[in-house]
């Protein structure tokens, strides 16, 4: 198996990382690398092969925000994790979640056949969780579309499926570090919005790179909402089609690399040298209509 580094994003005080360090140890793999990238996390550790660190310096989130409170800045903690990884693969998952059997398994047929694999959800509710295993199943809340349309096809659950950019959505996922470096990670345009997971997928694509989709890498997240603590502010703007979705997939989705890569990439040289993030914001505005992002941002809206 190639070196793998899991990206585990969250702004959650209960994320249950341990969740997935139990299912993966189940699953024969505990020798791989962790970052933990937590919105409440005051400075970078080391432990072992984990690292626990705090978003990199963003305009959405933490101590450099320039809003009131904190947006949802999901490209940003994921670029983090980025950063800071030196495998070979680099996986990236949601939090609160477990790990089904067959999840690994996945993973190491996408680094056999060289592609990138994006995996199943479903969301639940009350769930309770033991040595990595759910013993108490909850309440179903959330079920994946991608899969029901693979059932109703009568798709063999035991091949992935040649995926549109389309399924990319979901934050379980695992590519070569190196097609990630080349698209230049996540797009940051999208924080203050979300849908960034989408326009990552078709980057990849764009770029020459198969991606398929794996119904046995499949993870269940824990969505009670009195252990999910806050919700992170996100807004589209415009009205249907002529919104700030649609405009992304018009921007994003047909470019081959990202509008903050060589932001990523300088950010990424300095902590492998062992150097703290550097302060780089990027854009000061809001790309949809210039409205500079502060105090004062979309309080009209």
């Amino acid at each position: 198996m190639k070196t793998l580094t899991i990206i585990y994003t969250t702004g959650r005080e209960d994320h249950e990382l341990i969740w997935v360090l139990n299912s993966l140890s189940r699953q024969g793999c505990e020798n791989l690398s962790v970052v933990l990238v937590s919105a409440n996390c005051e400075r970078m550790c080391k432990i072992g092969s984990r690292i626990i660190t705090p978003p990199k310096p963003t305009i959405w989130q933490g101590r450099h925000r320039l809003t009131p409170e904190d947006w949802w800045a999901a490209s940003n903690a994921r670029n983090t994790g980025i950063c800071l990884a030196k495998t070979e693969w680099i996986a990236f998952l949601d939090d609160r979640c477990v790990l089904e059997p067959g999840w690994l398994d996945a993973v190491k047929r996408a680094m056999e056949g060289n592609y990138a694999v994006f995996g199943a959800y479903e969301k639940r509710k009350n769930m309770v969780v033991s040595e990595g295993v759910i013993v108490e199943r909850g309440e179903v809340i959330g079920e994946d579309g991608r899969v029901n349309h693979l059932r109703n096809i009568g798709w063999n659950f035991d091949e992935p499926f040649p995926m549109g950019f389309e399924w990319g959505y979901g934050c379980c996922s695992a590519m070569p570090l190196e097609w990630v470096l080349e698209v230049g990670g996540f797009e940051e345009a999208c924080d203050g919005t979300s849908f960034e997971d989408v326009q990552f997928a078709a980057m990849l694509r764009n770029c020459g790179h198969r991606i398929m989709f794996d119904p046995r890498m499949k993870i269940i997240e824990d969505r009670t909402p009195e252990k999910c603590g806050k919700v992170y502010r996100r807004e589209d703007r415009g009205v249907s089609p002529d919104d700030k979705t649609h405009r992304m997939l018009e921007l994003f989705a047909t470019a081959k690399n990202t509008s903050n890569r060589h932001l990523l990439l300088q950010g990424r040289q300095a902590v492998q040298r062992g150097e703290p993030f550097p302060i780089l914001l990027g854009p000061r505005e809001d790309w949809w209509n210039g409205e500079p992002v502060g105090p004062n941002y979309m309080k009209s809206s």
